[in-house]
């Protein structure tokens, strides 16, 4: 029974965390905004490249 609450309890936690990211991302796209967002990723991609 132990061990059924605390797997739950993981559970849980992981999609509390997936949520915070989730809602995290959200928050920096609207702040940084989508045009500098894409700027940003082709500057990313010409220094992997």
């Amino acid at each position: 029974m132990f061990s059924n609450f605390l797997s739950d309890h993981h559970d849980i936690t992981l999609k509390q965390n997936n949520l915070l990211c989730s809602y995290l991302f959200i928050f920096i796209l609207n702040f940084l905004g989508l045009r500098n967002l894409c700027i940003l990723i082709g500057c990313v991609k010409e220094l992997v490249v």
